[in-house]
């Protein structure tokens, strides 16, 4: 997933259409479709805190690399300042 990451690019105002994508292929293999998980409705964690989203909890933690999560840091928004780090 991580090797993708400097493709993400963030257009406020702005929407697109998808074509089909098995999000169970960006999870490590021992996650199935059967996969204990919660799912409730909630806002971004961040200014505007839109509440515009679809949390996703599994029971299982998916662990990451320190390496994944500098790449997930060097993201940035479109007014080209860092995300907001949540840790």
């Amino acid at each position: 997933m991580t090797n993708t990451i400097y493709c993400i690019h963030i257009f406020t105002g702005k929407t697109t259409s998808l074509t089909s994508y098995d999000l169970f292929r960006l999870l490590p293999t021992e996650f199935t479709e059967n996969s204990p998980y919660y799912r409730y409705f909630g806002s971004l964690t961040t200014p505007p805190c839109d509440e515009s989203v679809i949390w996703t909890v599994f029971r299982k933690t998916i662990k990451i690399s320190n390496s994944q999560l500098a790449k997930f840091r060097t993201l940035i928004s479109e007014d080209r300042s860092t995300l907001q780090d949540n840790s």
